[in-house]
């Protein structure tokens, strides 16, 4: 099967309005007034997936950094464009096994494709999306909004898909550690598109998680010229990453270690804190688990605190170079 007929068989049904079938070099976008959000990320193989990650999980995991991405800006994800330079081992089963998670997260989502580019490579997997959402009636949420006296708030939790790639990285866990529930956080994250109605309404600075939660709060901080102050105890876990925290002996650097281990998938953001009740409804109602983690303080940068005071940890997060 050629580039054509892998676009015309297989990609095409992914297609939406505007796109034509996939059967012409552009798409066309019908923006309303408040215009288009548009977010890209790249996903190369070695980097940010490994080489024994499922096809489907390898796409979907493409498509969700990037809906998170539109999540953290209060929009609405409403397509994509796809561009993939395949090598040569990947044959056209591990192929439409990739197009058959697109198309899952797609009837999730309520996302279509647009189109893009396929070329073969004597590289690694590479798949660079860009997505498009539309965005609430206050525009995009940027990241330079926090102010002092705001409350600082994740979604989700934090930490797991870290330990996942550690385990797929040879490392052995705690005895009693559920290893399946951290790997499936590392390939297949769970962005908060659900709660992105409600960034739009009432956060005033707002971030994709992706590098790490400090990494990510230190962005705002910079952006918005204000201090915010992170409680590594008040940071949300799930079981399985408890159940690797309380095996420990340094419990403090261990939450460091999570906090800075990326890939979560998660929203950050500053609110007032007298929008605290309306967040936690408009979460129970999305069935989005959200945690006050801080706040906005006068001065410049971060300030981390643990149990037995503040840490400066050697890095934040993750980087790409």
């Amino acid at each position: 099967m050629d580039e054509f007929e892998f676009i015309r068989d297989v990609l095409s049904p992914l297609a939406g309005e505007g796109a034509f079938g996939l059967a012409d070099d552009a798409a066309v976008l019908h923006a309303g007034a408040g215009g288009l959000v548009v977010t890209a990320d790249m996903l190369v193989e070695g980097r940010h997936f490994t080489p024994s990650c499922p096809p489907d999980t390898v796409a979907k995991k493409a498509l969700r950094t990037n809906l998170s991405d539109l999540a953290a800006k209060g929009a609405r994800p409403v397509c994509y464009m796809l561009s993939i330079a395949w090598p040569a081992a990947r044959d056209i089963a591990w192929r439409t096994a990739f197009v058959g998670g697109l198309q899952e997260d797609q009837a999730q989502y309520g996302v279509t494709l647009l189109g893009g580019d396929t070329t073969a490579t004597d590289g690694p997997l590479t798949v660079s999306i860009t997505a498009f959402g539309a965005p609430g009636l206050r525009g995009m949420i940027r990241r330079d909004g926090a102010r002092l006296g705001h409350a600082i708030y994740i979604t989700g939790e934090i930490g797991a898909a870290g330990l996942g790639l550690r385990i797929l990285q040879a490392e052995t866990p705690p005895p009693g550690v559920d290893s399946a529930a951290l790997i499936a956080a590392y390939r297949t994250p769970e962005p908060a598109v659900a709660f992105a109605a409600a960034i739009a309404e009432y956060a005033a600075a707002a971030i994709d998680v992706s590098d790490g939660v400090l990494a990510d709060a230190a962005h705002v901080a910079r952006n918005s010229g204000v201090l915010l102050e992170i409680e590594l105890e008040r940071l949300p876990l799930d079981a399985a990453t408890r159940g690797w925290l309380d095996a420990q002996a340094d419990r403090d650097a261990a939450l460091t270690a999570l906090a800075t281990s990326g890939d979560d998938y998660q929203i950050l953001f500053s609110a007032n804190e007298t929008d605290e009740d309306a967040l936690m409804q408009a979460a129970r109602r999305t069935g989005v688990r959200l945690t006050r983690i801080g706040r906005a303080a006068a001065g410049q940068g971060l300030r981390i605190l643990a149990a037995r005071g503040p840490v400066q940890p050697d890095r934040l997060g993750f980087t790409h170079f």
